[in-house]
C-alpha cells in the first residue's frame, strides 16, 4: 500500500477500534467499572489517533511540550473521572463553551503535538 494511504487508513483504524473497545467495554463489564474504563479507553484511542495524525517519522525529544500535554490530559480525564472539582474554574470553562466535543478536540490535538 502507498505510503499516503496508510497514513489515512491508519488513524480510520483507530476511530474504528474506538467505537468497538467502548462496545466491548459496556458488553462484558459491570456497570460501576464501565464509566471510568470507557473515559480512560475512550481518552487513550483519541490520544492515538492524535498520535497517528503526525506526519513527521522524527519524534521530539522537548520535555517541557511533553509536561503540558500531560498535565492537560490529567486535567481532561482527571474532571471526566470526577477526581478533580474545582467548580469555579469547570463554571468559567463551560461559560466558554468548552463542553465534551472540545475536550476530545483537545485530547486528539494533545496526541499529535505530543510526537510533533
Amino acid at each position: 500500500m502507498d505510503k499516503k494511504y496508510t497514513r489515512w487508513i491508519l488513524p480510520l483504524l483507530i476511530l474504528l477500534a474506538l467505537g468497538l473497545a467502548l462496545r466491548i467495554i459496556e458488553g462484558i463489564m459491570p456497570e460501576n467499572f464501565q464509566s471510568p474504563l470507557s473515559v480512560v479507553a475512550t481518552a487513550a484511542l483519541l490520544f492515538m489517533f492524535g498520535m497517528f495524525l503526525t506526519q513527521h517519522k522524527k519524534r521530539s525529544s522537548g520535555w517541557f511540550k511533553k509536561l503540558l500535554v500531560s498535565f492537560i490530559m490529567l486535567i481532561i480525564v482527571g474532571k471526566r473521572l470526577g477526581w478533580i472539582e474545582f467548580d469555579v474554574f469547570w463554571r468559567y470553562v463551560n461559560d466558554l463553551g468548552i463542553n465534551q466535543t472540545i475536550q476530545n478536540a483537545v485530547i486528539i490535538y494533545c496526541g499529535w503535538i505530543f510526537f510533533d
